[in-house]
């Protein structure tokens, strides 16, 4: 409809396959932006295997997150490792550079995975107290982000000695799963999410464990009272400056514990 110059607005495009479409028409101008959002994989913390932070930190190393963006946005996002848009004013350069950079290291993976007691069994996957490391995710079908990102992931993850199950369902069926069902036969799942305001307060509404509950936004299901303490008190401060202050602990918190 653009195209066919019906319509004189696309908003919120980051398809490279729009945008060259939009090029090629040759009478539209491109504006970009940050977006207030991003998509995630979130953890089932409550999941066996992944309810360990160790493994945790592995597989977010183990990922090569940046390959994925090259390949798919081809330069038109950027890969994070906090939970709030990088349009926040929560997101500083002193949050940043206080946080940890799950940047693509196999080899770290490797030594947190064998710290974690998952060691490499005589099949090349690996084994703890005899059970074999295959984690199980949810996902949508018909979605072309997931048909780039499974491949990439699964090399990454068999590189690690890891088994990887893909179960790719309609969005009404994840969202029941996520968030009535709450059950623990995924260990992982993906979808997006957009901030309708700058400020930080969605941290409480997502990450509270008072949210841990069916139909709860805590679809991570992420426990932590001094988490959930920061961000009540923050939730009060009236002043930027020292409410930035708050929400960084909380931020960090997250950032440490990669669910």
């Amino acid at each position: 409809e653009l195209v066919a110059g019906n319509v004189d607005m696309l908003a919120g495009a980051i398809e490279p396959e729009k945008l060259e479409m939009a090029k090629k028409a040759g009478f539209i101008d491109l504006y970009q932006y940050p977006r207030s959002g991003y998509g995630y994989l979130k953890f089932n913390c409550d999941a066996p295997i992944v309810n360990d932070k160790l493994v945790r930190k592995a597989l977010m190393y183990g990922f090569n997150r940046q390959a994925f963006v090259d390949v798919y946005f081809k330069g038109l996002a950027k890969i994070q490792d906090i939970p709030i848009a990088q349009t926040c004013w929560a997101y500083t350069k002193e949050l940043n550079d206080k946080t940890i950079k799950y940047k693509y290291d196999p080899e770290k993976a490797k030594e947190l995975l064998d710290q974690a007691g998952w060691k490499i069994g005589d099949d090349g996957f690996r084994y703890k107290d005899g059970k074999k490391m295959v984690i199980e995710w949810a996902s949508i079908k018909d979605l072309p982000l997931v048909d780039t990102v499974i491949p990439i992931m699964t090399k990454n993850w068999n590189d690690l000695g890891i088994e990887i199950n893909v179960n790719r369902m309609d969005f009404a069926s994840l969202l029941t799963k996520v968030y009535d069902e709450r059950t623990n036969d995924f260990m992982m799942y993906n979808m997006a999410t957009s901030f309708t305001s700058a400020d930080p307060d969605g941290l409480y509404g997502t990450w509270h464990s008072k949210w841990n509950v069916e139909g709860g936004e805590n679809t991570c299901r992420y426990n932590n009272a001094e988490f959930d303490k920061l961000v009540e008190d923050a939730r009060k401060v009236f002043y930027i400056k020292e409410a930035t202050k708050m929400y960084e602990k909380s931020i960090l918190m997250i950032n440490d514990n990669a669910p």
